[in-house]
């Protein structure tokens, strides 16, 4: 491995414990039986697209998705099903996200849409040992927020732009391996991990202990 100056992390499967079973599983119990044709990790209808990209409100995700449906479903129900796959922090990754704040410049670029941020702020503010997440890095890269969303080149290449910094000497780490054949793409160094598996694997690659 060359040189490492960087690291930009994902956030849901590497920091945050997810699990898309949860939603299918939640939508189900609302009588949306194929939902995961519309939304799966590896696939997504166009409106989750639109929505990661903070393209469209919470209300009209909410409304496109009753349509979906097809069925009187209040937005709340929506969200709560939506927001079933978040499960938190891990107090292993809260340790291992210090150390390796320890040693380099910490980036967060996540695909993330205006429903689940607000649900995963309010659960890191309750149960992680840290006072401000968000201090862990230099800065956050959220998809609903930016527009960009990976595995687009434009997510990668705005981190690299704004921070002036190399794409051979940044190690971006992702659970999607389509996210991270997009950064394979503009030349970044990269470390596909399994979805929950861990930030102490990126300490074990990177020869660092706790």
């Amino acid at each position: 491995m060359a040189i490492i100056r960087q690291i930009v992390l994902d956030l849901g499967g590497v920091i945050f414990d997810i699990d898309y079973q949860h939603t299918i599983d939640a939508f189900k119990k609302l009588d949306f039986r194929n939902f995961e044709q519309f939304c799966s990790k590896a696939k997504q209808a166009d409106i989750f697209d639109k929505f990661e990209k903070g393209r469209v409100s919470s209300s009209v995700f909410c409304e496109e998705v009753r349509s979906y449906m097809n069925q009187e479903i209040s937005d709340t129900a929506i969200r709560d099903a939506w927001n079933a796959m978040l499960i938190g922090i891990p107090e292993r990754n809260n340790i291992s996200l210090a150390a390796l704040k320890d040693h380099f410049p910490l980036y967060l670029l996540s695909n993330t849409n205006l429903i689940h941020l607000e649900a995963v702020e309010t659960m890191i503010e309750k149960n992680s040992s840290f006072e401000n997440f968000s201090s862990q890095f230099i800065k956050l890269y959220l998809s609903c927020i930016t527009g960009n969303r990976k595995p687009e080149s434009s997510a990668f290449q705005q981190i690299l732009d704004e921070q002036n910094i190399l794409a051979e000497e940044t190690l971006f780490v992702d659970d999607s391996i389509q996210h991270i054949e997009g950064a394979k793409k503009i030349g970044l160094q990269t470390l596909h991990i399994a979805t929950n598996e861990g930030l102490n694997v990126v300490l074990n690659k990177l020869a660092l202990s706790i």
